[in-house]
């Protein structure tokens, strides 16, 4: 093969033909790069998927290896723990711990042990006793010092933890052997008291050792070894035998198995050798296992397998080069050839052909390429001959000029000897001539039509295409003129001229000859660009006719059609707002009406519920101020009792009403206790039972075995009274009744009653504030429409729901869902303490002893008259130190604390005598006046008292019943706890005069006169004020010992009065309490936190003034 040198031009640079680098070079380069990339690759990739599935084979053995281990060390361990804990319980072990003076037992126990030892081969079996002393064992010689520590310290955890325990591996002074403890204590099963420890010393060598870290799976290198949790060894190791209970291996397998993890790694081990390894957790002995190999050994047949996959790598190599070698040269020599023709032919003489030789694919590549240089001087030929045109017609602005001079071309470029040219006119059906060309005018058709066509050119128009005619009638008007006279055409061709569907004219031509493919080729091209050219000259034309005045009816006219269709767009718009509009103004008509009608509704109900009782007490009242007719005293007390009973309804009715405010309001505070479903079910029943036995309607009481609840009673005893009264007043006859049952961690109350029903239209608006299924005045049932809308927002706060189930004529079944646990329930089961547990010993016949700690000299009394009188002996202690050193001399049977006592409160007394054992389940009964708080009924609760009772809210025969109860006593009549009711604190001491003075702050003179009717009987002095200025001064100039305080007065507010009465030094001692008739949450806290000492809330109870005056002035409450 010869070389060329590469020629340079004129310019010295390298011409582009002769530059890059010859096919030879590329194709020998292009092959030998893809042999040497395949090679290399395959190789690479054989050798890599060799090696890894030898890595990952072995990492599968390793921790197979290791999981099998594993299996095998819990099975022995657990069967270890299995015979130790057996041999524990054995009846001679456990009698000889428990009579170690037995020394008949010794020898016999001593047989046993060593059978035993001698049996499972254990180094030796012992026994000590409850504080450590060695009782029996089967060694020989006692126990070296140095283990004796390890030993003592095990038996001492497992008799303070009762359970099994053992010790790490560690080498015997007595064999010089590896070993280690199992103890378990010995447990009395008369008290369950631990009364000593069994053990065995265990040699690892005997089983751990030759089946946990011997494998033959692990070659020459490879070992398994065992570590504790602080990495130090617990086997023997290959390459270090010694280090048995004293290396520390800080390697990552060893770090991370001690650690509790499990998995593989390739890392050092702790010769510092790299290794492959598989490491594990054993949680039973919380020690690490680590099963490994050298990376050496495991390499070695990667490295034999590498050399081979190399070897034969390079082998198929060579053989692809010299193929390549042959291959490229003869691609090479036929596409020489090749590119000498096409050059040439590249220099413009398109009559050359490339040689078609060489392989079949470069044949195949030369006869195509011959094809498309003729291809190329054909298309060349119509390319000039349809650009030499088009620059005819372009010329051109007037479609006059252009026919005449395009149609001499046309006919030149389609050798053709005639030709005419039919242009539309004002009437787009009829063409008209325009231009002829070889032939007399006037013997062509001066029009022809489209629709019908009446011409062999008008029948091209329809279609759009260009149609030859080689069959031409005689009666042709195509006639040629030539030497030998007329002749016919042997060919007519017809060129329709279309632009975007519309006729703009047509073409006529004749020719002596047939018509050649290039010939139409070239009529193809142009029959576009003349159409697009004729179009250019007409729109040229018009345009210049119509001028400006056209212009500007165009604008006008697009101006009009912008502005009608923004119109449109309004209109369309502010239809479609309208219709929105009605929409809305409908519903929210109808809303209104809706409202508007139950505003009116809810007013006239709740203005007859309130003027109803409001009229009873207003004419009761004035007959008996009047008392005309001389009432007896039967007919007053009469009276007074329905003056009574209506102030408690419109009470009540106040009472929905802020209550349903508290809840919108968010205000209203849950109080979380634990309690049983029946509590609130008794309590709801006790407070309707006497209306339906009047009434004749039987109460059915169904209550399922539930577990404890947590939540809030009073709110939940409020919805389960508010459900059994609706249900008692809308039933005339049959019954009324309750179930109570437990699904899952939800508690189902289900009210229900045989009355009138519920229509199933007022279903859906039940629950709905101010509803009401009958709200009209001729209305036979009462009611303000709020109490089951009060009983859905009471059930939603505490986390439940409340349905209902009604059919018109038999009944209604109301349904309460609550969660046995309420969410904001905090209760740490680390802290529960056992419920109290009654001190009275079996078959007591005694009087119990009950200590009541209360300072109230007064309160004290009455207790220790009402236990006295009902077979009890009352101890009495007036401040904590008391009470402690009573329980001291003597426990009681129970204890009754207040909370507000002297030297050491109550909360105080309560937490010393839970933290001593003997008085731990002391049963406790809180009874105070004071208001508790959530954290301090969560200090309460966690210390076990058995019942919180606030003073003055339960009768005399309930606090007997919940004394009996709290010692073991149980009654029939009574609840199982009392839910806790808040009062006022009482943070000073009692008054201490005999005849203390009063001073009643009040600026509306009916209550002043009420408030002096109700203490008119007391032994008081009473002073008044009427305003809060007048009352602090009047308090520094008199210093009374009591003062009743109202907080809205003129001048000064209550509050504000009260604040400067605290900030004089001389009245610290001066009781103020407040009475007010704000019932607002959050009220009442304001009002004691200026310094008020109590609370009364208006309108006042007479009874309840009473008492709070005696409480303060130390008299009988």
């Amino acid at each position: 093969m010869t070389r060329k040198t590469a020629t340079k031009n004129k310019t010295g640079k390298t011409p582009a033909t002769q530059r890059g680098i010859p096919l030879f070079r590329s194709l020998l380069l292009a092959m030998s790069l893809v042999a040497i990339i395949s090679c290399v690759f395959i190789g690479f990739l054989t050798y890599y998927l060799r090696a890894q599935g030898i890595r990952q084979q072995q990492y599968r053995l390793l921790e197979t290896l290791r999981d099998e281990k594993i299996k095998s060390f819990k099975g022995w361990f657990s069967e270890k723990i299995n015979d130790v804990e057996t041999l524990s319980r054995e009846l001679d072990v456990v009698s000889y711990c428990e009579d170690a003076s037995k020394k008949d037992s010794v020898s016999g126990l001593k047989k046993t042990f060593e059978a035993i030892r001698r049996t499972y081969l254990y180094d030796e079996v012992f026994l000590t006793d409850a504080r450590g002393r060695a009782l029996v064992t089967s060694a020989n010689i006692s126990t070296p010092r140095a283990v004796l520590p390890l030993r003592y310290n095990l038996m001492q955890q497992a008799l303070t933890q009762k359970k099994l325990l053992f010790s790490d591996i560690f080498i015997s002074r007595i064999h010089g052997d590896p070993a280690m403890f199992l103890v378990s204590p010995v447990v009395s099963p008369k008290n369950n008291a631990v009364i000593g420890v069994f053990g065995i010393l265990v040699n690892p060598a005997r089983w751990i050792y030759p089946h946990i870290t011997a494998s033959e799976y692990l070659g020459k290198t490879g070992e398994i070894l065992l570590v504790n949790s602080r990495r130090v060894v617990q086997s023997p190791l290959k390459y270090q035998p010694d280090a048995i209970a004293s290396l520390v291996i800080g390697a990552k397998p060893a770090r991370r198995g001690a650690l509790g993890r499990s998995g593989r790694i390739a890392a050092d081990d702790y010769r510092s050798v790299p290794v492959m390894a598989a490491y594990g957790y054993i949680p039973e002995v919380k020690w690490g296992i680590v099963v490994k190999q050298d990376m050496a050994e495991i390499n070695a047949p990667v490295w034999a397998m590498a050399r081979s996959v190399l070897a034969t790598s390079l082998g198929v190599l060579i053989l692809a080069l010299l193929l390549g070698f042959f291959i490229a040269r003869a691609i090479a020599q036929s596409t020489r050839a090749i590119a000498g023709t096409t050059s040439r032919i590249g220099g413009g003489n398109l009559s050359l052909r490339v040689p078609e030789v060489g392989p079949r694919e470069i044949r195949l590549i030369a006869i195509n390429m011959n094809k498309m240089v003729a291809a190329l001087a054909e298309q060349m030929t119509i390319t000039k001959a349809v650009s030499r045109i088009t620059t005819i017609a372009a010329k051109h602005s007037k479609t006059s000029k252009l026919v005449r001079e395009v149609l001499p071309a046309i006919m030149e470029a389609t050798a053709s000897q005639t030709g005419v040219v039919y242009l539309a006119g004002s009437d787009p059906n009829v063409l008209e001539q325009k231009a002829v060309h070889g032939v007399d005018p006037k013997a062509m058709e001066k029009w022809i039509t489209l629709d019908p066509p009446d011409h062999l050119l008008t029948q091209s128009c329809k279609g759009g295409e260009i149609k030859v005619y080689n069959h031409i009638p005689e009666d042709t008007r195509f006639v040629i003129n030539s030497a030998t006279g007329k002749t016919y055409p042997r060919a007519m061709l017809s060129i329709p001229l279309l632009l975007r569907g519309k006729v703009l004219g047509v073409i006529g031509l004749s020719s002596l000859y047939d018509y050649q493919a290039q010939s139409l080729s070239i009529i193809e091209g142009l029959q576009g660009n003349l159409a697009q050219a004729m179009e250019l000259c007409q729109t040229f034309e018009l345009t210049e006719a119509m001028g400006e005045d056209l212009q500007d009816k165009n604008q006008e006219l697009n101006a009009t059609n912008e502005e009608l269709q923004s119109i449109t767009e309004e209109l369309q718009s502010t239809s479609e707002e309208q219709k929105l509009l009605l929409v809305r103004l409908s519903e929210k008509q109808q809303q209104a009406s809706e409202a508007d009608r139950m505003k009116s509704e809810f007013l006239s109900n709740m203005s007859h519920e309130l003027m109803t009782p409001l009229n009873s007490v207003l004419s009761l009242s004035q007959m008996m101020l009047t008392d005309e007719r001389g009432t007896t005293p039967e007919e007053r007390r009469e009276y007074l009792e329905i003056i009574e009973r209506n102030g408690h309804h419109l009470l009540r009715l106040i009472n929905d009403i802020l209550d349903l405010s508290k809840i919108e309001s968010g205000r209203l505070e849950l109080f979380i206790s634990s309690f049983h479903p029946q509590e609130p079910v008794n309590a709801a029943l006790m407070a309707i039972r006497p209306l339906a036995t009047s009434r004749g309607l039987a109460i059915n009481v169904e209550i399922a075995e539930t577990g404890e609840m947590q939540s809030d009673v009073q709110k939940l005893q409020q919805i389960l009274l508010n459900l059994l009264a609706n249900a008692q007043k809308f039933t005339d006859k049959g019954s009324i009744g309750i179930s109570v049952r437990q699904e899952g961690n939800l508690v189902l109350f289900t009210v229900r009653d045989s009355g009138c029903g519920i229509p199933e239209s007022a279903l859906p608006h039940i629950f709905d504030e101010f509803r009401q299924v009958d709200g009209s005045t001729t209305r036979r049932h009462g009611g303000t429409g709020l109490g089951l809308a009060i009983c859905r927002r009471l059930a939603a706060l505490l986390g439940g729901t409340i349905s209902v189930q009604s059919t018109p004529g038999l009944g209604s079944a109301f349904t309460l869902t609550i969660p046995m646990i309420h969410a904001d329930a905090s209760v740490n089961p680390a802290r529960e303490e056992k419920p109290c547990e009654p001190q009275l010993p079996e078959g007591f016949t005694g009087k119990p002893r009950i200590l009541i700690i209360e300072d109230n000299a007064v309160a004290a009394l009455q207790l220790t008259t009402v236990l006295t009188g009902n077979g009890f002996e009352p101890i009495t202690a007036t401040d904590g130190e008391e009470a402690l050193r009573s329980i001291e001399q003597n426990i009681p049977h129970g204890i009754i604390l207040d909370l507000m006592i002297p030297k050491i409160d109550g909360f105080q007394v309560l937490n010393r005598i839970r933290s001593t054992p003997k008085t731990a389940h002391l049963p406790v009964l809180v009874l105070t006046a004071k208001d508790i708080t959530r954290a301090e009924f969560a200090e309460l609760t966690s210390n076990n008292i058995c019942q919180l009772i606030q003073k003055g809210q339960i009768n005399r025969e309930q606090l007997l019943a919940s004394i009996r109860r709290m010692i073991g006593i149980e009654t029939a009549t009574t609840v199982d706890k009392t839910s806790p009711v808040a009062v006022a604190p009482v943070p000073r001491t009692a008054v201490t005069s005999p005849h203390p003075t009063v001073m009643i702050v009040e600026d509306n003179p009916d209550n002043l006169a009420v408030t002096r009717a109700i203490l008119h009987d007391m032994d008081i002095t009473i002073t008044v004020a009427r305003d809060g200025k007048s009352a602090v001064e009047m308090a520094q100039r008199e210093r009374p010992q009591i003062i009743l305080m109202d907080i809205n007065l003129p001048v000064m507010s209550g509050l504000e009065a009260t604040q400067r009465i605290r900030q004089d030094p001389q009245l610290q001692d001066t009781v103020i309490i407040a009475l007010t008739a704000r019932a607002m949450m959050g009220d009442r806290e304001a009002i004691l936190a200026v310094g008020c000492d109590d609370y009364l809330s208006k309108p006042v109870e007479p009874g309840t003034l009473r008492a709070t005056l005696a409480r303060w002035t130390g008299g009988e409450s």
